[in-house]
């Protein structure tokens, strides 16, 4: 019943949409890469591209069964993360390529940046939630602002 639900729900032009943008993406990584050009390795771009769409396919179907609802508890946690590893970047962080934005924890390099967008999502909508019914003015959204620029000023901080 469940699937049934989720078919029925899908956005269908979203969906033919991306599968559009996945295609001319792999066709235009054959033409720039040359893969006319009689070679053993000319495919391997196309290859390459066509197994990582493939593989975010399956995920994207995968996390259509995923009931996000789960994630506010855990919002405010990961926001707290968030702005410990954002901090962390200033004082611990590993310089590469010029730029100061990556953590060294072991033998694994992390970013936390890239983190923080996904991290952001989940706890900006937990955080609006409680707020949702009294954001009648610009006055009222100013806690929603504050708490957006927080992780926004530490990641402009980090040299581009």
């Amino acid at each position: 019943m469940r699937l049934k639900r989720i078919i029925n729900n899908l956005d269908y032009m979203l969906l033919f949409s991306v599968f559009a943008l996945i295609l001319i993406g792999i066709t235009l990584i054959g033409s720039a890469t040359h893969a006319n050009i009689p070679s053993p390795t000319r495919f391997n771009f196309v290859i390459r591209q066509t197994l990582f769409a493939a593989v975010n396919v399956v995920l994207g179907l995968y996390l259509l069964r995923f009931d996000y609802r789960v994630l506010k508890p855990l919002a405010k946690p990961l926001y707290i993360i968030n702005i410990v590893a954002l901090l962390g970047v200033m004082f611990f962080g590993r310089t590469a390529l010029g730029a100061q934005r990556w953590l060294q924890i072991g033998p694994i390099s992390i970013q936390p940046s890239e983190f923080a967008k996904a991290i952001m999502i989940v706890s900006l909508a937990a955080f609006a939630d409680k707020k949702l019914n009294t954001l009648d003015d610009f006055k009222s959204w100013l806690p929603i602002f504050g708490f957006v620029l927080v992780p926004f000023i530490l990641v402009m901080r980090q040299p581009d």
